[in-house]
């Protein structure tokens, strides 16, 4: 769901046919009762409370003054920790850095300001699509061990600019679901483990209630589950606070939801993953509606944490969301309630 960054719906088809979802929807009857129907009440925890700042990087960019806004606002919110996702670019071969990705002093710094303002930090790399001809999701290198290698080589400064500038927590990847079982993550692991000391995390995609089968151990041993989720809701939005809290219960527990975002539009819980052009009405109560039900989910299923997607650093914070930009929340009801969820989970 991320413009050019989101997932569209006809690259989500070639995930289908790429075997990602693999099973036909399963009731939330039959969903609560395979999962033993819910877990036991847990103990009082300390969730990640968090927005997703995507970092797109240009030479004459003020990163401080964008950071530090960025942050503010996120704590306004009541967040008590920011991701910055910045992009890498691939061909069929090997990833690299783009035009926009921005250098490891330079994401240093980024996180040096979101720390100023007493947030925490997550650092993920997020693998751009407009060289794949596809989604991330369905992206398979041509020699998976090459790619790897590549990889840990391309992310080992990001991890020691990360660990000296103080930043919590390390992406390992995100919905690089193919190969997320490699044994050549641990090369990836690997390298980053020895520059970071904090927690290390892979993002999977999910997107079906089935797809929880991906999620264990992606991105290799001692790597904590996140997810980046999109799962299809096809109900009105009365019943999606039982919904979401359904299907979250197949999510290992302690699972960060990495990324919780969805247009603003209306039967937008249809797709959740899609993000346009579209002539459907402006219903910013879609919006509202699958943050609080994503947010319950957080507290009924015992996961770790969630994040909202996104703000994109630099832009407005005074934006509402339009029919042009309908996943923005900043300045409107979606931020209303991503407020209301971090008041809940404190």
């Amino acid at each position: 769901m991320r413009s050019h960054r989101w997932i569209a719906a006809a690259t989500v088809a070639l995930a289908v046919a790429a075997g990602i979802q693999t099973a036909a929807y399963a009731s939330p009857a039959a969903h609560a009762a395979r999962s033993g129907h819910s877990r036991p009440s847990a103990a009082k925890v300390t969730y990640q409370l968090g927005v997703d700042l995507d970092f797109y990087w240009y030479a004459t960019m003020k990163v401080t003054t964008y950071i530090t806004a960025d942050a503010k606002y996120a704590k306004g919110l009541g967040a008590n920790t920011v991701m910055i996702s910045f992009p890498f670019y691939s061909n069929s071969q090997l990833p690299s850095a783009g035009a926009s990705t921005p250098s490891p002093a330079i994401l240093a710094q980024a996180i040096s300001a979101a720390r100023a303002q007493g947030l925490q930090v997550g650092v993920r790399p997020l693998l751009d699509q407009s060289n794949l001809r596809g989604s991330r999701v369905g992206f398979l290198p041509k020699n998976t061990a090459n790619w790897l290698t590549a990889y840990a080589k391309l992310l080992t400064p990001y991890a020691q600019a990360a660990q000296q500038a103080g930043a919590n927590r390390f992406w390992d990847g995100a919905e690089l679901t193919q190969f997320a079982h490699d044994k050549n993550w641990a090369l990836v692991s690997g390298a980053i483990k020895s520059k970071f000391k904090g927690g290390r995390y892979f993002s999977a995609n999910w997107v079906t209630a089935n797809d929880t089968k991906v999620l264990p151990g992606s991105g290799g041993a001692g790597v904590i589950t996140g997810a980046d989720a999109y799962p299809t809701m096809p109900y009105p939005l009365a019943k999606l606070k039982a919904e979401w809290a359904t299907r979250a219960l197949g999510l290992p527990k302690g699972t960060v939801l990495s990324e919780v975002g969805i247009e603003a539009l209306a039967n937008a819980q249809y797709k959740p993953y899609v993000s346009s052009p579209s002539t459907a009405p402006l219903v910013p109560a879609v919006q509202v509606d699958w943050f609080n039900a994503a947010c319950n989910a957080v507290v009924a299923d015992q996961l770790g944490g969630i994040y909202f997607w996104s703000i994109n650093v630099g832009e407005s914070l005074t934006v509402k969301p339009t029919s042009k930009k309908p996943t923005q929340f900043t300045d409107g009801p979606g931020a209303t309630a991503i407020k209301a969820c971090f008041t809940k989970l404190k």
